[in-house]
């Protein structure tokens, strides 16, 4: 049995809101285009935030390509003509971004140097 790590942790959660703000935009637009691609964009980023917990390195790899695909798409749909309220995608921009670079820093950062003490 794995033992969840807590470094995806904040990950997660930002995720998590956002597949939550995903889907409360996608159902006040009353799932008029592009209102069905984002519903099942949040329905994709809860189901990826809940599997993150458990500290699943390969799918942190997922949820940060994920992550930064949402903010790209959010940004790209933010001023456009769209029935989804704007303050969805703020909130999708924002915790899409923070996601990313949680991610980033968390997948990528260095790894500490072994110490040889055979001298």
């Amino acid at each position: 049995m794995r033992t969840p790590t807590l470094s995806y942790q904040p990950a997660s959660l930002s995720l998590a809101i956002s597949g939550i703000s995903a889907i409360a935009g996608a159902m006040l637009a009353g799932f008029n285009t592009p209102a069905p691609q984002f519903l099942a964009a949040g329905l994709l980023a809860l189901t990826i935030a809940s599997f993150l917990r458990g500290g699943r390195r390969w799918l942190a790899y997922i949820a940060f390509l994920l992550a930064s695909f949402g903010a790209a798409i959010s940004f790209i749909f933010w001023r456009g003509t769209s029935n989804i309220p704007n303050w969805s995608f703020e909130i999708m921009i924002i915790t899409n971004t923070v996601t990313a670079l949680l991610l980033f820093f968390t997948l990528w950062r260095a790894k500490p140097q072994q110490v040889n003490s055979t001298l």
